[in-house]
């Protein structure tokens, strides 16, 4: 091969290895969209109130976040039914407009706040205080990379705190944490860390982000992604200030100091049914239920669970989360 066909070569190669990159770590930036803007123009009809508030990052970033709390409207909705109707079915009882703790909730990578509402639709239901954010380089978040829990991990310190300022008196009390993909990843991640959060469940997460990168690698491109794999780590290293070879939620599932709830989809091709499990050896006793969904891809995996995974979901945070009334 001639000298321009090497270096023919070694553009391509470099070319793919900033796209790699870029797509590893590099969120897509997405506005709301008319759904979402309508919960929030009446967030009332779906059972809660919304304060808006900022948190400010150790590397000085500014994240965009909610307190979403409950209404007496709260359970009235089709999904709120839902959440109210599995308690009953439990034996659990009904909030009585008695806020039961808080909930974060933690959307996945190229997402916003705005997809967690009809979460917390369903949260604010069974009770529960719920605040949303825009993790760095998501929605209206500053940031340009997402680091998977590298910094998000501070990132969530840093929220709650901020919660602890708006709520005042009393503070949050029970603290819980409902992660999706990105967000379940971070939420195993910092638990062991955050001593005050006492359950936390975790749809479609990664046990160990390097497998699930080799693993889209050798679907990428002809199966070009594979040997661009050391280059990638290196470019991230440099570009976003981690390395992604070190996220590995398995490590800090083994740490865990509170209950686990994990759910997962068989048919997810991102991140591949076997994570789930892994997650769940190494939390060992913590673990209070692994879901496994029939059909649920990575971006499915809720309308596959349906009621079921709702239902399931509100009974775990309300079992461990829930004080007598004195």
């Amino acid at each position: 091969m001639g000298l321009s066909g090497l270096l023919m070569v070694g553009s391509g190669a470099g070319w793919l290895t900033d796209l790699g990159m870029k797509r590893l770590v590099v969120p897509r930036q997405y506005g709301t969209e008319p759904w979402m803007d309508s919960i929030i123009g009446n967030p009332d009809a779906s059972g809660f109130r919304v304060q808006r508030f900022a948190v400010t990052t150790a590397d000085r970033l500014e994240l965009q976040a909610m307190l979403l709390e409950p209404t007496k409207a709260a359970g009235t909705t089709k999904r709120g039914q839902v959440v109210r109707a599995a308690l009953k079915a439990a034996n659990l009882p009904d909030s009585n407009n008695r806020i039961r703790g808080t909930l974060i909730l933690l959307h996945g990578f190229n997402a916003r706040k705005e997809h967690m509402l009809p979460f917390a639709e369903r949260m604010t239901a069974a009770g529960f205080r719920c605040v949303v954010y825009d993790s760095r380089g998501h929605g209206d978040s500053d940031g340009e990379y997402a680091t998977f829990g590298a910094r998000e991990r501070q990132d969530l310190q840093r929220v709650l705190e901020a919660v602890r300022s708006q709520v005042g008196g009393a503070g949050p009390g029970p603290l819980g944490l409902l992660g999706y993909s990105m967000g379940g990843a971070v939420s195993i991640q910092s638990q062991p860390g955050m001593p005050e959060v006492k359950a936390v469940a975790s749809v479609a997460a990664f046990a160990d982000f390097r497998d699930v990168i080799a693993g889209q690698a050798a679907r990428k491109w002809l199966g070009l992604g594979t040997p661009l794999l050391p280059l990638i780590r290196w470019e991230t290293r440099w570009r976003a200030g981690f390395d992604p070879w070190d996220i590995r939620p398995q490590e800090a599932a083994r740490r865990l100091t509170c209950p686990l709830f994990l759910a997962h989809g068989t048919a997810d091709a991102l991140v591949p049914l076997s994570q789930i499990h892994r997650l769940a050896a190494a939390a060992g006793p913590q673990v209070r239920e692994v879901m496994v969904i029939p059909e649920g891809t990575h971006g499915n995996v809720f309308v596959a669970g349906g009621d079921t995974l709702w239902g399931k979901l509100a009974v775990f945070f309300v079992r461990e989360l829930d004080l007598p009334v004195p």
